[in-house]
């Protein structure tokens, strides 16, 4: 069954995500990352991106500071009950950059920018300078990078997902804008903050008013999760992405909560019936189980557990199951978020792993800093 989740082929994970997102590329975010170094957990990477399908003109805007935040989280309940609670303290990187200027002498342009960071951090930073930038205790590069995320748009889009299916990779040889930065987690947070941390990526103006135009936390939230109208009866010609990507995800509005709980209830349930079999059971309010845990829309991370490929929404699962997890979470940029979300959604992981049929990226990520992949140059056609 075609169900046409999204329009456009370059609609991925937060990809081109919603109306507004359409016409304001530079801010449009990604993707999220976070993980620990496996040679030295105290150091924590994050990693966000914008600007799905970045061209040679694609620069970062100066009207805008593109942020990474976090804050100590603690597990608030397992099985039915399970959750996080997320503290009010926060650690904030936030970027800004200059309009983009020529060089002395050519047409050729160029951007600088400054990142800061907790504790009154700041880092000069040269935009596409792969050594990227640092002081003690943070290291940043900002620039252009070949995109991590891959999936088989049509594949989706068209319900041909199982475990057999072939695909070929709609972002292949696409480019984003990416900030990396690393950060000594004892030097930066404190020794005594604990390991649990809530992370969300987001995109406001520089100036006052503040306004937030893009959020991310985890992966697959707002196109494969809530872009489905015909799902939900109490908002069915309502395109809740705008409204989503512009809350605070540490304080979500009471005037629309109602409303993004409708939509996730409704769509979860859509996905637990592509099997033809159900293996969530919806709580007797109605509610699907994973409904409140993914309006609380953050990248769980534990930094004080070791950081895999595969470890992606190992804590949620795992206190879903009210048993122990033994990996950090948090999200590497090679994961296969798509077929590990939609798993999780249709079959609860009691199931065979439903697959899009794409399986790698463009070109894998590194682990080593700037971790994501150079961007893609077409060859000079002769």
């Amino acid at each position: 069954m075609p169900w046409l989740i999204w329009i456009s082929p370059v609609y991925a994970s937060d990809h081109q995500d919603s109306p507004k997102m359409l016409q304001t590329p530079e801010v449009d975010l990604v993707d999220l990352y976070a993980f620990t170094k496996s040679e030295d957990l105290n150091v924590l990477v994050l990693i966000m991106g914008t600007w799905p399908v970045a061209s040679d003109t694609a620069w970062f805007s100066p009207a805008f500071n593109y942020s990474m935040v976090l804050r100590p989280a603690q597990i608030s309940g397992k099985g039915d009950a399970a959750g996080f609670t997320i503290s009010d303290q926060e650690f904030r990187f936030d970027c800004h950059f200059k309009t983009p200027v020529a060089q002395l002498g050519s047409q050729t342009l160029s951007q600088k920018g400054t990142c800061s960071g907790p504790g009154g951090l700041s880092v000069p930073v040269k935009v596409n300078n792969e050594k990227g930038s640092e002081v003690p205790g943070m290291r940043v590069f900002a620039g252009k990078r070949l995109d991590s995320f891959f999936l088989d748009f049509a594949n989706v889009a068209q319900g041909n997902i199982g475990p057999n299916a072939v695909g070929k990779n709609s972002l292949q040889n696409k480019n984003i804008l990416s900030i990396v930065i690393e950060t000594n987690i004892d030097k930066v947070f404190g020794s005594n903050i604990g390991s649990l941390f809530a992370i969300v990526s987001e995109a406001n103006t520089f100036e006052n008013p503040i306004l937030r135009v893009d959020r991310q936390g985890r992966s697959e939230m707002t196109n494969v999760t809530l872009s489905f109208k015909q799902f939900d009866q109490v908002n069915k010609d309502l395109d809740v992405r705008d409204l989503y990507n512009q809350e605070n995800t540490f304080k979500l509005s009471k005037d629309y909560l109602g409303t993004f709980r409708a939509r996730y209830n409704a769509n979860l349930g859509f996905w637990d019936n592509v099997d033809n079999k159900l293996d969530w059971t919806v709580r007797e309010d109605g509610q699907h189980p994973l409904t409140e845990m993914l309006l609380n829309d953050v990248l769980v991370i534990d930094t004080s557990k070791p950081c895999q490929e595969g470890g992606y929404l190992e804590i949620e699962k795992a206190i879903l199951a009210d048993r122990p997890y033994e990996l950090c979470g948090g999200r590497f940029p090679n994961e296969d978020t798509i077929d590990e979300t939609i798993t999780f959604y249709i079959n609860k992981g009691n199931g065979p792993r439903m697959r899009d049929g794409v399986d790698q990226p463009s070109q894998r990520a590194t682990d080593t800093f700037p971790y994501l992949a150079p961007p893609y140059v077409p060859p000079v056609q002769k």
